[in-house]
């Protein structure tokens, strides 16, 4: 969509004596009282605290005086994968420098707002830029002579400010949602460390017992009968408690190996070879009837004894990750193999009563469907404001500039954009 805003090249937006500049090419050693260096690191995500970022001797940065930040300048990653991130220098940061990797951009404030020109960085016509100009091969990244032709559609400053605004309205918006998974996946591990910490031991509490693995659950191994011509679900489990996942339905004449084993429903599946990385979960319906080859551990639940479900749950904790790293041997780390014997006599504390297991385990699925629900929140709020973006930065929609106006208008951008 073409802009009805005129384009200006970000070179002319920018504070004439400050031209668009990148810093010290070689920082040397690091020191604890030099001059603070601003890496790409520092800003990726959001700004790293004053007392994480590196510094400089000083005679490393006297010879780069013209690369200095000021408080409000912009900073953008022009080498490496997040080539084209952009950042707002915060105050703590007066008088830092920048290494080579990144470049400074001084906003002339009489014909830009520098907020605006981070949300014209962050959207899709920003991006088609970054993707215009970025070098390829192993290092991708932008010269500044191509930073310094950027095209920005430039409204007038007044609505630059209100469009920053209403923008900055919709970040808030996805930040708050990211904050709130961010607690919820920590009450959740919370939980879990609780309900595998020793403390319930040492406390003897009448309603926990020490038990074992292989006390509570069974290894089974249900062969299928060969059949060449046979159909075979194949499924695979995801490293880092991912999940199952099908690879395909194949031939029994198109598969390799033809040791392979039947699980079901509420079974717990493990990579013999993978668990270490996390690759072990539970059988859900939907994998119901999948076939596995013997690098696969298959455990059943015993009745009255073991609650799948909160057993997956435990699975994801720290500690029985690490009680399945310890029962695995081997040199290389990804070619360590479980000792399933040795699993099974790994230690566990459970809930004695079948009913307590099943209400943790559902208690922590509610947790997890929240996540979730805010998840698809947090990703509908980014789409809504990519589209936003899109009809604020060429002008096909308009924003108030009177005072008071900016909230109303977002509640009427946000009606207009779920419809």
């Amino acid at each position: 969509m073409l802009s009805q805003w005129p384009l200006t090249q970000l070179s002319e937006l920018v504070q004439p004596e400050r031209k668009i500049t990148y810093g010290i090419v070689q920082p040397g050693e690091f020191v604890a009282d030099g001059v603070p260096l601003v890496r790409g690191g520092d800003y990726s995500t959001s700004w790293a605290p004053l007392q994480s970022i590196k510094r400089v001797r000083p005679e490393i940065d006297a010879p780069y005086k013209r690369s200095r930040l000021r408080a409000g300048d912009l900073v953008v990653t022009i080498v490496g994968a997040k080539t084209g991130n952009v950042a707002r220098v915060p105050d703590y940061l007066e008088g830092a420098n920048i290494t080579q990797t990144t470049a400074r951009v001084a906003i002339n404030e009489k014909v830009a707002d520098p907020n605006y020109v981070i949300q014209y960085f962050k959207s899709d016509i920003g991006q088609r830029e970054v993707y215009r100009y970025i070098k390829g091969g192993a290092q991708p990244g932008l010269n500044l002579s191509d930073l310094e032709l950027f095209k920005v559609p430039t409204p007038p400053l007044p609505e630059q400010s209100r469009i920053a605004e209403v923008l900055y309205a919709w970040d808030d918006a996805i930040d708050l949602a990211g904050g709130l998974i961010d607690a919820k996946n920590e009450f959740i591990r919370g939980i879990l460390a609780g309900n595998v910490s020793d403390a319930r031991e040492v406390a003897k509490n009448d309603g926990w017992e020490k038990t074992t693995i292989g006390e509570v659950a069974t290894l089974v191994q249900q062969r299928v009968i060969w059949d060449e011509e046979a159909t075979y679900r194949l499924i695979t489990v995801r490293r880092g408690c991912g999940g199952l996942v099908f690879r395909g339905d194949h031939k029994g004449h198109e598969i390799l190996t033809k040791d392979m084993y039947t699980v079901r429903a509420g079974d717990f599946l493990i990579s013999k070879r993978q668990v270490v990385h996390g690759a072990w979960a539970m059988v859900t319906p939907e994998f119901d009837g999948g076939h596995v080859s013997k690098e696969y551990a298959c455990l059943r639940a015993k009745a009255g004894k073991l609650w799948m479900p909160y057993f997956d749950w435990l699975s994801r904790t720290e500690r029985l990750q690490h009680e399945a790293f310890i029962c695995s041997y081997g040199v290389d780390i990804e070619k360590m193999v479980l000792n399933v014997d040795w699993l099974l006599q790994t230690p566990l504390l459970l809930p004695r009563s079948i009913e307590t297991q099943k209400a943790i385990a559902a208690g922590l699925d509610c947790l997890q469907r929240e996540v979730q629900l805010l998840q698809a929140q947090m990703e509908a709020l980014r789409k809504q404001k990519r589209g936003l973006m899109q009809k604020l930065l060429t002008g096909e929609w308009r924003v108030p500039v009177r005072d008071g106006d900016v909230n109303a208008t977002a509640a009427r951008v946000a009606e207009e954009a779920a419809q």
